[in-house]
C-alpha cells in the first residue's frame, strides 16, 4: 500500500480502531446451536455436533460485526465479520475482535482484509514454528490509510457492487454453460435437420447414422 496518504486521510494501526474481545459465554446465555466456526470463503459456517466440544463455557462471543479468526489459519484467509444479527460463539482459541464504528466502518474493514496489503502483512507476521500464529497483537500492527467515514462508506458501496456484478456475470456464465451443453449433447445425439431417429442402446439417433464400436 501506498506511503503517499490522501487529503483527509490517515495513517493508522489496527490496534488504534479495532480492539481485541475476550467475551467469554461464561454464564451459558448462547445456547451450543450458536457456535461457529471460520473456513475461507464461507465465512462463519455453524459447526457440526460431532465436532463440538462438550461445553460451550469457555467459547468466546462474537457480537454483530465482530470479526473472528483462527490464528493458525488466518494466513490462508480464515477470517470473517459476523452479519449475523444476534451473538455467537467459536472456539476458546480463536481470536475475537471489533472495530470502533466510530472511526471505521466494519465493512469497510472486511474489504480491507481482502487487499495484497493484508494479505502480505498476515503472511509475514505471528510467531511459531512449522504452524505460525497470528494474535490480535500482531495483528494490531498492521498500518494502513484510512479515509474518513464519509468515503470509507462510499468505497464499501462501490465495492459491494463490484461484487454484485460479478456474482450476476458467474450466474450468466453457468446458465451460458448449461445452454452451451444442451446445444452440444443435441447435436451430438441428433445432428441438423433430421426429422427421423431410431432407438439405440445410448438413445435416440438420427436415422442412417451408425454406433461406433
Amino acid at each position: 500500500m501506498s506511503r503517499e496518504v490522501p487529503s483527509g486521510w490517515r495513517r493508522v494501526d489496527l490496534g488504534d480502531v479495532a480492539k481485541e474481545s475476550r467475551s467469554r459465554n461464561a454464564d451459558f446465555r448462547i445456547a451450543e446451536d450458536r457456535l461457529v466456526g471460520v473456513f475461507k470463503d464461507q465465512g462463519l459456517v455453524p459447526m457440526r455436533e460431532r465436532v463440538r466440544g462438550a461445553s460451550v463455557e469457555r467459547c468466546k462471543l462474537v457480537r454483530p460485526g465482530d470479526f473472528a479468526y483462527n490464528p493458525m489459519r488466518i494466513n490462508i484467509g480464515s477470517i470473517a465479520r459476523s452479519t449475523a444479527d444476534a451473538n455467537l460463539i467459536v472456539s476458546p482459541d480463536y481470536v475475537v475482535f471489533s472495530p470502533d464504528i466510530n472511526q471505521i466502518d466494519g465493512i469497510f474493514l472486511d474489504y480491507l482484509r481482502k487487499s495484497d496489503a493484508w494479505a502480505a502483512f498476515v503472511g509475514n507476521a505471528g510467531d511459531g514454528g512449522v504452524r505460525i500464529r497470528i494474535y490480535f497483537e500482531h495483528l494490531a500492527r498492521f498500518r494502513f490509510n484510512l479515509p474518513p467515514l464519509h468515503e470509507q462508506h462510499r468505497i464499501s458501496e462501490i465495492l459491494a457492487s463490484v461484487d454484485e456484478t460479478i456474482a450476476a456475470s458467474g450466474a450468466v456464465i453457468e446458465q451460458t454453460r448449461k445452454v452451451k451443453q444442451g446445444v452440444l449433447e443435441g447435436l451430438l445425439t441428433k445432428g441438423i435437420g433430421h426429422t427421423r431417429f431410431k432407438q439405440t442402446e445410448i438413445g435416440e439417433i438420427p436415422e442412417g447414422g451408425r454406433l461406433l464400436s
